[in-house]
């Protein structure tokens, strides 16, 4: 039985691997690294929006490889949606893989989100649908089999006898689809229920799942304009889109945050709002859309000014903060500054940000710790304000 000293072990050896693991992934984005307690409210219950069990609708089928691979060739099913990560299984995976086919090995379920126009997207199971869809179409050879060696090794779909090659064709497998009459925000629930997959998709591979092309388009260009790389100083990588979520949360808050009466509307917690602002999205127009665009590359412009080598960073950190960046993007986006008058008083803007840094301990709590609650949020926001409506 584990005792109070080994308890005490574990904790240290956990807490060390999440430090090791935030580490890594503050290198690799170039963002400050925020757990998934920091974008948590204590104040939102999940219990306070529920959905009826009879609105999720999920269909399972059972359906062979064949007619798999007819919605592929028809496009039907989407395989590589824009959404979906790089990744790719290496052949050993892969071989394994359509081995167990062979030796009619069951394969575990697949989940497939439906549009309304019929086409299907895949949630759950992307590398093996891949893994099959290119070996059927002799993309690959089979290496390193562990059983049918001896009349398979090194061949293509091909190139197998009839018997193995009916064997993949008329593989059942489980297929279960999100209905489209299914509610858009039940899905995103769903969607990080059933993500169980070997590298599970993020919060915003998962909300891109939901966006529409042209939204989609959006955030790529937000992250990726001159204006907002510039203002970052390029330490920012779109790695599992961090920077399009960087993005969509100056959009959530900027258009969630009521500037008038200084408080948010509806809050929700910042996850399901960031997952809702997908949504609002989806009903722009394409012109709402670039004039969105526009503003931010003006905001990021006028951030540049003010922060200069700062770059949205806490003092002695090479990484940007979300908070700061939330903070001084939506300030901008509501206070419509001509360039001339924010020149004039850009040093003094930029000294008062300092001794708010260094020195408000309440402040340098909001973006640190928690930094997705509504307090936190609002307090970092006015306190921004504060500075520049002091002088604009």
């Amino acid at each position: 039985m584990m005792n109070d000293m080994d308890r005490f072990d574990k904790n240290k050896e956990f807490e060390e691997y999440v430090k090791i693991a935030e580490k890594a992934e503050e290198e690799r984005s170039g963002i400050e690294a925020e757990s998934e307690y920091d974008t948590l409210d204590s104040e939102v219950d999940d219990e306070d929006y529920p959905y009826e069990v009879k609105n999720i609708r999920v269909e399972q089928k059972m359906i062979t490889v064949f007619q798999i691979e007819h919605w592929m060739q028809n496009e039907i099913l989407i395989l590589q949606p824009e959404y979906q990560r790089n990744l790719v299984w290496d052949y050993k995976r892969k071989t394994a893989l359509i081995e167990s086919m062979m030796m009619k090995i069951p394969i575990p379920a697949f989940y497939l989100d439906e549009n309304a126009n019929g086409k299907k997207y895949v949630i759950d199971g992307m590398q093996r649908l891949s893994a099959i869809h290119e070996f059927m179409n002799d993309g690959f050879r089979l290496r390193k089999m562990q059983y049918l060696s001896s009349s398979c090794e090194k061949k293509t779909f091909s190139q197998l006898d009839i018997k193995f090659r009916s064997y993949i064709e008329d593989t059942v497998l489980t297929v279960n689809i999100l209905d489209e009459r299914c509610p858009q925000m039940v899905k995103f629930d769903v969607f990080r229920r059933v993500n169980t997959g070997g590298v599970p998709l993020n919060p915003q591979e998962i909300r891109n799942i939901m966006a529409q092309p042209k939204v989609r388009t959006l955030l790529k260009k937000m992250a990726g304009c001159e204006e907002f790389l510039s203002a970052t100083n390029h330490k920012v990588k779109d790695i599992r889109m961090s920077a399009q979520e960087l993005c969509l949360r100056y959009l959530t808050v900027r258009y969630a945050y009521d500037w008038e009466k200084r408080e948010f509307v509806n809050y929700r917690g910042l996850l399901k709002m960031m997952d809702a602002s997908v949504l609002r999205l989806n009903n722009r127009k394409e012109e709402e859309l670039e004039a969105i665009l526009k503003e931010f590359q003006n905001i990021m412009v006028q951030c540049e000014k003010v922060l200069r080598t700062m770059y949205f960073c806490k003092p002695g950190s090479n990484a940007l903060n979300k908070s700061l960046f939330t903070a001084w993007t939506v300030v901008f986006a509501n206070r419509k500054t001509e360039s001339q008058k924010l020149d004039a008083y850009v040093d003094q803007i930029r000294k008062e940000y300092n001794i708010l840094l260094e020195e408000d301990s309440e402040f340098y709590r909001s973006i640190t710790s928690s930094t997705g609650t509504k307090k936190h949020i609002q307090f970092s926001i006015e306190s921004v304000r504060s500075i520049v409506e002091g002088f604009l």
